[in-house]
């Protein structure tokens, strides 16, 4: 593997001359550094997310070997929590703690220049049009299965969701005739081609990623650029319920597809050609960060995807197909069903969505936190509102959030009756204090930073692997081309993007979709690095850390050339011009993106105790460990649930329920 562009530690050595600055002397008490507030960090774009200054010092650590240990500059007065990471879940931990201790004084820290983790926000001004759009965590999916606890967080902060049956538009692109496209590029299909894609080829998972189809699969799988033999494998698998493993059980059957990629399944048992197999194989990289060389073929049998509709698995009782597609893909899978339909059958459509995705219920929570750091009482009016970024670490506030911190070491006092957290801010290497402390970050980053953690602990936070991913905001002057082509999202099997989509048609506070062709708009592109890579022999860990690896390597320049590049070739000939039509592009750079989520059947699950994730969220005395990662779920309620748990554990010791 190519080691990593250089240029990615720009600012070690600034930090490394403003640590050797700082003060060694223990004062009373320092003063922090003041929040800059001379940028609004939604409104920037280039490359976002893990943004250059926000992950050097991690990486200093973990790959540098650096040790920075225990401040000597102490700022502030003790705090009563301090929350390690201004994600969904430490903003969640943060008022879970004001909850229920209401005058507790509340640091939160983060290493980036705004809050929210991946509930991202970008901001673009298009001629004279303001676009708000997400730039990481996307949708509250099926709320109706939260958790009480994670339901009441957002009911306080404001949230109904039952007003999103009004917001959003889920007929928008019908009414326009627009739907799925797939895109054929020259360099692997011999010439540029964008057609309208069939929606079996997404098996049901279609509703929840194109809304389903029209039931014209036969006359689009006709116009796709394949061979006839291939065209006709294609339709059979896709169309037909053939059972490829007639004479086996449903154990067998179970046991065969549970031990196999599903790409070695259509490959070794369907015929499928290896032209088929590339159109199928990267059609959930958006969900899962990998192509189906990487997934089993149980899961896909779950999804009726190409090939698997005639197993008669589905409705038997080894894998009942709404038990399995509920694990992996919440019931937001049935999107695009009737309301009737999906009332009978208990399930939810896939609508939760602000303007700005889950940075809506970071900002709500902020605000809850913080009310003099924003304007407003409701759900929609905080789409609007501005945001006081210089109020956000206020010396006479009781919550207070600190961005532009890397935690860097995280100890309990002797007599284990304080915490002390040390970060680097700035250049300067600080410490504050507190009596309970919540690691609300990247479980792999705590071994470095949580030194006195057991070792078996220390472990299993490691093999907490994310999946990498980019979020990429390409603000458009218009979406006329779009429209041309009947296509509002495509499809690109070969391309390395292989999942755009124009806007959710969502409308909301004083943010109005673009509901005209001639006006400007969001394409939002989903780039997953790992579903290109060799899975061949390995595990879905190793093909995330290569994954990550390719991402840090990829500079802005990069992206903006090869999306200009796709974009022209997809649309060119609808009469899409890049120089012309693109007015700016925002990457959020994700590569730890998704928390790991088991997909083989011989790994331990979610709810499985000998889950690693159940060591690694083991509380530590006066230290608690939340995150996404510590649910195996990387959905808005697994971090909420994380939150509470950890904050549950804090609250024994602090109504001293617990002896330590």
């Amino acid at each position: 593997m190519a080691e990593i562009d250089r240029r990615d530690f720009l600012n070690g050595a600034a930090f490394s001359v403003g640590v050797a600055a700082a003060t060694s002397g223990s004062a009373a008490f320092a003063a922090a550094p003041s929040q800059s507030d001379t940028t609004y960090p939604p409104s920037l774009t280039g490359m976002r997310g893990f943004h250059p200054g926000s992950f050097e010092v991690a990486h200093s650590m973990a790959w540098e070997g650096e040790v920075y240990g225990r401040a000597e500059t102490l700022v502030d007065e003790p705090y009563d929590l301090i929350v390690v990471g201004g994600g969904l879940s430490g903003l969640s931990a943060a008022r879970f703690f004001q909850q229920k201790k209401p005058d507790a004084r509340i640091l939160i820290l983060d290493n980036h220049d705004d809050f929210g983790g991946h509930a991202k926000r970008n901001e673009f001004t298009v001629d004279g049009h303001h676009l708000i759009g997400y730039g990481g965590s996307q949708t509250i999916d099926s709320p109706a299965s939260y958790s009480a606890e994670a339901q009441n967080l957002l009911s306080d902060i404001g949230i109904d969701t039952d007003r999103f049956y009004r917001y959003f538009d889920r007929d928008f692109y019908r009414r326009k005739q627009m739907g799925t496209g797939v895109f054929f590029d020259r360099k692997h299909y011999g010439e540029d081609q964008l057609s309208r894609a069939p929606s079996s080829l997404f098996g049901a998972a279609a509703l929840i990623l194109f809304g389903g189809g029209d039931g014209q699969d036969d006359t689009y799988i006709d116009a796709l650029p394949l061979l006839r033999s291939d065209k006709e494998i294609f339709r059979h698998l896709a169309l037909g319920d053939k059972d490829y493993l007639e004479g086996k059980s449903d154990e067998e059957k179970t046991q065969l597809l549970s031990a196999i990629s599903y790409s070695a399944y259509l490959r070794d048992y369907t015929g499928a050609s290896e032209s088929v197999i590339r159109l199928i194989k990267r059609n959930l990289a958006a969900l899962e960060a990998v192509s189906w060389d990487a997934v089993p073929a149980i899961y896909a049998a779950q999804l009726l995807m190409p090939g698997t509709r005639g197993l008669g698995l589905e409705g038997s009782t080894v894998i009942p197909l709404l038990t399995g597609a509920q694990r992996y893909l919440p019931t937001g899978v049935w999107r695009g069903m009737s309301d009737a339909v999906l009332g009978a059958a208990g399930v939810e459509p896939y609508i939760f969505h602000f303007p700005d995705g889950n940075a809506g219920i970071a900002r709500l929570l902020i605000r809850r936190l913080m009310p003099h750091v924003a304007n407003g009482q409701t759900m929609e009016d905080m789409i609007g509102s501005e945001v006081h970024y210089r109020k956000l670490d206020s010396a006479v506030a009781k919550v207070r959030c600190r961005l532009e911190s890397t935690v860097v070491d995280v100890r309990h006092h002797d007599d284990r009756q304080r915490v002390d957290v040390s970060y680097v801010q700035k250049g300067q290497h600080l410490r504050v204090t507190g009596d309970h402390v919540i690691l609300a970050c990247n479980h792999k980053v705590i071994p470095y930073v949580c030194g006195e953690l057991p070792e078996t602990q220390r472990l299993a936070l490691d093999e907490a692997e994310r999946a990498p991913l980019c979020s990429i905001n390409v603000a458009l002057r218009n979406w006329q081309a779009f429209h041309a082509a009947g296509v509002n999202q495509v499809y690109a099997p070969e391309a390395d993007f292989s999942t755009l989509m124009l806007d959710f048609p969502v409308s909301m506070g004083d943010v109005e979709f673009s509901a005209d062709p001639d006006k400007p708009i969001l394409l939002h592109i989903i780039y997953t690095p790992s579903a290109h890579l060799d899975a061949e022999g390995k595990s879905l860990r190793e093909l995330f850390r290569e994954g990550q690896h390719v991402i840090y390597r990829r500079s802005f320049e990069d992206f903006e050339i090869e999306i200009r590049a796709q974009l022209n070739a997809m649309l060119g000939k609808h009469g899409f011009d890049a120089d012309r039509d693109i007015a700016a592009i925002t990457v959020n750079r994700w590569p730890h993106g998704y928390a790991y989520l088991p997909v083989w059947p011989d790994e331990p699950g979610t709810d499985d105790p000998t889950s690693p994730h159940f060591t690694a969220r083991a509380q530590h005395h006066r230290i608690s460990i939340a995150n996404s990662d510590a649910e195996y779920k990387a959905y808005v309620n697994g971090a909420m649930d994380a939150a509470w748990r950890a904050v549950e554990e804090q609250i024994a010791i602090a109504n001293g329920e617990v002896n330590l």
